[in-house]
Formats: C-alpha cells, sequence, structure tokens
C-alpha cells in the first residue's frame, strides 16, 4: 500500500554477528578452536547466549534477545538480506535509514562493511549499493564519504578537509525540544552526483584509502575512526538518504586516538541511555559523532545496529558490554515519514488547502443554518408569547363561578372570586409564586401567592402548610386568589388559559407542581364527542386547546424534549 506522510513511530532493530575463526581482521594466534567459542547465536530465535569458563568448571550463561543473530559460518549475503536490505527498500520508498556497525576491535565491523578480497565477500554497504541501483525506481544519487577522527569530522573524498556540522531545528513544531523535528546538516562537505554502478562503489573504495587506519593487538589494519558514508537516492517518487556508519571499536590502550574513541563511544552510551530514560536533556553535542548521527538515534529515519562479538572466552566482558548496550538500543524508537520532493510538497499543501477550504465553507454555511434556526426558534417564542396574551386578554371561567383575565397593557390580573362577589385587581409585580395541587378526585386547584395589597385580607380556607405558601408568608406573601378546575377533559380552555397564564408570569414565578395535568408530559385526553363544534364556545375552546397543545410541543421540542404525547381517546374506552 501507499506510506503515509505523517510521522509514526518505528522500533530500532539489532541484529548480532558472531566473528568466525582465522581471516580478515584476525589478529596473530588469537583465533581458537570452535569448541573454545563463549558465544552461541541462534538464527532461528534471534537469541544469543553468552557465557564463561570458572574455576571450578561451572557454566554461567547469560542470553539476550535480538531482532536477528548470525553464526561464525553465517555469509555476507545472509548479513545483508536480514539486516540491511530493509533500509534500502525504506529508503528507496521515501524514508531515511541509518546501519551502525557496533562492536570491539577486531570483532568483525569493517569486514561487514566492506568485505574481503573476493566478490563472493564483498560487505553490506558495496551489497546495498548494487540493490539501490539495479531498483527500477532508481534515478540518481549524491555521494558523500566522512569520518570522525579525534573529534573532527574529515571529508574522506576531498582530501580530508575539516567539515562543519550545523544543526537545525524546526521550532515551528511544539512540544518539549525533544519532540521538535531536527535536521543535521554539513557544511562544505562533497556531494558527488552518480548515476551507475560503478561511479558509487568508485568513491566508497576511494574513501576507504583515505581512512585512518593503525595496528593494535587485535587488528594490524584496525579502524582508528569512526567513518560514515551517506547516499543520498533520488528515484522517480522520492528522494532519501541512506547512512552507513563504521564505528570504531574500543581499545584499552592509552594514546590520544584510543582516547578520544572511547570517549565518542561513551558519549553514544551516555545518549542512548538518555533517550531510553526519556529525559529532558540528551548531550548530543558532547561528542562530533552523536551530534553528527543525532537524526540517526531519535529523529526520521529507520535505524538498526549491526553487533560484531568476538566469540573466545578472553574477550567474554566485551562481548557481554555489546550485547547489554545492543539492548538499550533495541528499546529506542524513532520517528520515521516519507520525504517529500518540492512539488509533493507543495501538491500536498494544494490539498491540504482546498479541504480547508471545503471544511470553511461547510462551517460557515453550518452556521448561516444556525442563525436561520436561531432566528426560527426566536420568531417560535415570539408567537408563543403573542399566542398566550391573547389567550390571556379573554376572560376564563372556572368552578364555584370564579373567572379571571389579564390587561396585558397594565400588567393587571382582574379576578372575580365568586358569584355576585365583587372583583379586584392583582398587579403581576405582586405574584410571587404558585401552586398547582389536587383539590379531589377530578380536580385541580391553582393557588397564586404574593404581596398582600393594603385594601385586600388573605383569601379564606386556603392551607397555610402548604411549602408554597409557607414560603410565600416568609417573603411577606399571601394567598391572592385561587382557580379550581376539572381535569377529565370537560375544561380544556381553562387548562389553556392557565398554560398561557403561567407563560407570561414568566420563569421567575416557579410552580410547585402537585399535580400532572398541566406537565409537558401529560397526556391530554381529548374527548371529541364532547366538543362536536356545533356551538361557539366549544368551537373556541376546541380551537384554544388544538394552539396550546400545538405550542406546547413546539416549545417542548425547541428545548430538546421528545415525550409530548396527544391523542383523540374515547371516554368509555
Amino acid at each position: 500500500g501507499s506510506l503515509a506522510w505523517a510521522l509514526h513511530a518505528m522500533r530500532v532493530k539489532t541484529f548480532a554477528r558472531v566473528r568466525g575463526g582465522k581471516g580478515e581482521g584476525a589478529g596473530a594466534g588469537q583465533a581458537s578452536a570452535a569448541g573454545d567459542t563463549c558465544v552461541l547465536a541462534d538464527h532461528r530465535t534471534g537469541m544469543v547466549t553468552v557465557w564463561s569458563k570458572a574455576a571450578r568448571t561451572t557454566a554461567r550463561e547469560q542470553r539476550f534477545a535480538f531482532d536477528g543473530a548470525f553464526g561464525r559460518d553465517a555469509g555476507q549475503s545472509e548479513v545483508f538480506e536480514c539486516a540491511v536490505l530493509p533500509l534500502v527498500t525504506a529508503s528507496l520508498q521515501g524514508i531515511n535509514s541509518t546501519l551502525f556497525a557496533y562492536g570491539q576491535t577486531g570483532s568483525g565491523k569493517t569486514f561487514s562493511c566492506t568485505g574481503g578480497a573476493s566478490y563472493d565477500s564483498r560487505g553490506v554497504i558495496p551489497r546495498a549499493i548494487s540493490a539501490a541501483f539495479e531498483d527500477p525506481r532508481f534515478v540518481s544519487a549524491k555521494v558523500s564519504y566522512v569520518e570522525v577522527y579525534n573529534e573532527e569530522v574529515l571529508d574522506l573524498l576531498n582530501g580530508r578537509e575539516k567539515v562543519d556540522v550545523l544543526t537545525c531545528v524546526d521550532r515551528s513544531e511544539l512540544g518539549s525540544r525533544r519532540s521538535r523535528r531536527s535536521s543535521v546538516h554539513m557544511k562544505n562537505v562533497t556531494e558527488l552526483l552518480v548515476r551507475k554502478e560503478e561511479e558509487a562503489l568508485d568513491l566508497f573504495f576511494r574513501g576507504n584509502m583515505a581512512r585512518s587506519t593503525g595496528s593494535t593487538s587485535l587488528n594490524l589494519f584496525s579502524s582508528r575512526s569512526h567513518c560514515v558514508f551517506i547516499i543520498e537516492l533520488q528515484t522517480t517518487e522520492h528522494v532519501a538518504k541512506l547512512n552507513m556508519v563504521d564505528l570504531a571499536g574500543s581499545e584499552r590502550t592509552q594514546d590520544t586516538t584510543s582516547k578520544h574513541i572511547n570517549l565518542s563511544l561513551h558519549f553514544l552510551e551516555q545518549v542512548v541511555m538518555g533517550l531510553q530514560v526519556n529525559k529532558a536533556h540528551v548531550g548530543f553535542r558532547n561528542s562530533a559523532m552523536t551530534a553528527l548521527l543525532r537524526e540517526s538515534l531519535c529523529g526520521n529515519s529507520q535505524t538498526a545496529f549491526l553487533i560484531t562479538l568476538h566469540p573466545e572466552p578472553h574477550y567474554h566482558s566485551e562481548t557481554i558490554s555489546s550485547c547489554r548496550f545492543a539492548q538499550r538500543c533495541r528499546s529506542l524508537s524513532t520517528q520515521i515519514s516519507v520525504n517529500e520532493t518540492m512539488e509533493q510538497k507543495v501538491a500536498r499543501l494544494e490539498r491540504e488547502n482546498s479541504a480547508l477550504r471545503r471544511d470553511l465553507g461547510l462551517a460557515l454555511e453550518g452556521l448561516r443554518e444556525h442563525d436561520k434556526v436561531r432566528e426560527m426558534l426566536q420568531d417560535m417564542l415570539a408567537q408563543m408569547d403573542q399566542d398566550a396574551c391573547d389567550t390571556i386578554s379573554c376572560e376564563a371561567e372556572f368552578l364555584d363561578g370564579r373567572a379571571v383575565q389579564v390587561d396585558i397593557d397594565d400588567n393587571l390580573i382582574l379576578v372575580t372570586p365568586g358569584k355576585n362577589a365583587r372583583p379586584f385587581s392583582v398587579p403581576r409585580a405582586s405574584v410571587t409564586a404558585i401552586e398547582r395541587s389536587h383539590g379531589g378526585a377530578s380536580h385541580s386547584v391553582l393557588r397564586v401567592f404574593g404581596r398582600l395589597p393594603t385594601d385586600r385580607k388573605p383569601l379564606a380556607g386556603a392551607d397555610p402548610s402548604s411549602p408554597r405558601a409557607v414560603a410565600a408568608l416568609a417573603s411577606p406573601g399571601h394567598v391572592l386568589f385561587e382557580l379550581e378546575y376539572r381535569i377529565d377533559g370537560t375544561m380544556l380552555e381553562q387548562v389553556a388559559w392557565l398554560q398561557s397564564f403561567e407563560h407570561w408570569l414568566g420563569p421567575d414565578v416557579a410552580a410547585d407542581d402537585q399535580s400532572e395535568d398541566l406537565r409537558p408530559h401529560t397526556t391530554f385526553q381529548v374527548d371529541e364527542r364532547q366538543i362536536p363544534g356545533t356551538d361557539n364556545r366549544q368551537r373556541r375552546s376546541k380551537s384554544v386547546m388544538s394552539r396550546a397543545i400545538t405550542v406546547f410541543r413546539d416549545r417542548i421540542q425547541a428545548l430538546g424534549g421528545s415525550a409530548f404525547h396527544a391523542e383523540a381517546v374515547d371516554p368509555q374506552s
């Protein structure tokens, strides 16, 4: 499938290779028989077993897990196909890749990278060049070759001229310093354009001739510097770098070169340990080698370590140290992504811009729809207010000859307390609370509490112990008037009037619901046979009730409710 541009984590891979018998890189008189080996590599499981024979013939084994393990009889092709070919494939797909060859002096690092005199024994670097140039997607490559010698970066393709290493951090990335993407650039380094495999191999071997080498107790031609062979691959779709790093081995001598090598390897181990525990600050700049390879250790690079091990018991401690270093490297992860050419980046940004414009247009359209809905709700509320005012402006008759209506202009409630009783008015501002309660099996009562006018006395018969009455009296307040009505469907006009009246009072006057006849989830049972429509008053009652139900339903839906139900039923069912 296609590779995504976005960053994703990839664990660092580790591979172990046990040095063979006498041959390339072996010191004089240091090779031993296979029976004296202290290292055993299992290629099937990737496990490496290391043991030492104590004086009392008791064996102590230590086992280490790798992503791949190669024994003493493993060939160069096997090592390349398992450990290096995936890196070459990733580079051809636009992903930066790095191979580290790590191990003690004389364990076979340079032999694994460069190879021997015969064609079959050529190392993983020449094989990687061949695999890249033979790929049908390959177009061209840029080759550079540097070494880190005594903490100086030298150009092996330009007479060992000094190279400056620059680190550029993308500060547009949010988060900590570790989370920001960084890139390493080498100033005035030689980059030669090649299109043929022979040209790249010629540059590689020419750089090898300029490397710093020296004689050690383990190797007559030991590498005394860290070397980095960089090939930037240009394919038909992508561009990526393939870094091949041959690290110098540690040496127990005290000369100046060995001290610099041991110190740089120490700083490399410190960097790996810092990345492993996720330290806030990691000292990449403590060494030229770690500064140069910063991106390969924690940046945009698919990284692998090839750990070379000496099999002889005499080097048991160095072998254990190398295996432990590999375990720490195996716990690291890098953030890889597919590199882009300028044309690809412009095309991607144009696609993202188009997508953002489309999303912005949808968002604006949604805002316009939201404004329409808001205006519709405002119109609905205004209509509800108008309908409520129209309803309560008309006089409504209740049981026991009581009647009530509202003077909208003066905010007065006009109340007739009974037959042949003198009407009185109640200002809207004097109402403090209302209470609905059952007055019987088929009756309900609405009581209105508030501050009593100076010319009025409390209404007789009111329940002074009800919660709303107690609260009104404490405010102070009294029962101003009460309305009794039937809830069996015969006084629907009164129910609609009370709903509109409560709406007119507003949310500041809360109702104490002790009955369910006016609640939004009540099922209003409308008897169509009791409202035949032949009488003008009954037709008006039916119209008012229908309008009340419609307004009530719209109000509930605007508030997100869905439990309203209204239906016509047979009173005998």
